[in-house]
């Protein structure tokens, strides 16, 4: 006897390995997915301007990138102690404009060349409701706790929000010809905006996708609410999937994107991760010592082993001390 509905998952033509770089833009599902993939050592850039919610949001981002337009003050606003850019999530916000411009232009320019070189590029869309400047009709991407006032909400037409993806996919075609294109719709329910909306808002995303040529689909939305489909999976809001709900949408990705031979690897490259991340319990500074030359030792032979880690371990090791 079966007792939950599978979703089926066709296993992905072009796999994504350790030599391949991936890009994932959109909702915090996919800082969620990203996160998971560097604890495995992948080459992962994710949402270098932040969570972004909606289709005309991420194609903004896709323009900027493409482009390579590097943002000014005059991009900016003030607003609660700090600069902000309605382009941008406020994790990029900072107490000065110069801060807040090296952040985002830093993001840009890396991010820029990475769009270029990407094998997989994942979209995963949030919402079809969008908040608009009233000043200048201009869609933002995060209101940065602004007055209610300034700004005026509506929901994208499905033929609206298909042309956005469709756009999305002729901007990344303009620099980048050879990545694979993959759209998903975040599991997150918008609770804020009432159940009902949200259905109407995720719906509209859905039949939006399927309105799309060139693209693939991932479904995270129908694993959580067909396979799991049990409050149990969701984080104490009931609006995010929880831990164990993300970690299950991340098996079936990889079962989807990663070949047996990667799978293995990913394994490895957790272990040195956990490894460095660890902390010491005993305040022996010969212990310690000796578990850190055994660390570096364990990170320079993985690094022989499979060379297209050596960024990635660097990196971890730039902020490893393992001190008490």
């Amino acid at each position: 006897m079966q007792l939950f509905t599978p979703v089926d998952i066709e296993k992905s033509p072009l796999p994504i390995t350790h030599d391949t770089p991936v890009m994932l833009l959109g909702s915090c599902f996919s800082d969620s997915i990203s996160r998971r993939m560097s604890a495995q050592l992948f080459s992962v850039t994710a949402n270098p301007l932040g969570t972004l919610y909606n289709p005309l949001s991420i194609l903004k981002c896709l323009k900027i990138l493409t482009s390579g337009r590097q943002l000014t003050e005059a991009d900016l606003t003030y607003h609660g102690g700090l600069y902000h850019s309605y382009l941008c999530h406020s994790r990029l916000s900072h107490p000065t404009a110069k801060a807040t411009l090296t952040a985002i232009n830093t993001a840009i320019t890396e991010a820029s060349e990475e769009l270029r070189r990407v094998s997989h590029i994942f979209i995963t869309l949030g919402t079809a409701l969008v908040y608009t400047l009233k000043e200048n009709g201009e869609v933002v991407a995060n209101c940065h706790k602004m007055p209610a006032g300034i700004f005026t909400r509506r929901m994208l037409g499905v033929e609206e929000a298909a042309q956005a993806l469709r756009d999305c996919i002729a901007t990344i075609r303009s620099v980048n010809t050879d990545s694979r294109i993959i759209f998903t719709v975040s599991p997150i329910r918008h609770l804020s905006d009432g159940a009902h909306l949200n259905t109407l808002s995720k719906s509209t995303l859905h039949l939006a996708t399927s309105l799309v040529d060139g693209a693939e689909y991932f479904p995270a939305f129908e694993i959580i609410n067909d396979e799991l489909r049990d409050y149990r999976f969701y984080a104490a809001d009931m609006a995010h999937p929880s831990e164990v709900a993300a970690d299950i949408v991340y098996e079936r990705f990889s079962q989807s994107f990663y070949s047996p031979a990667t799978h293995s690897v990913a394994a490895e490259c957790a272990r040195l991760a956990r490894r460095i991340a660890h902390r010491p319990l005993t305040t022996n500074t010969e212990a310690i010592q000796a578990f850190r030359n055994q660390t570096m030792q364990a990170a320079e032979a993985l690094i022989a082993k499979y060379p297209s880690v050596k960024s990635a371990v660097t990196r971890l090791l730039t902020t490893y001390t393992y001190t008490s």
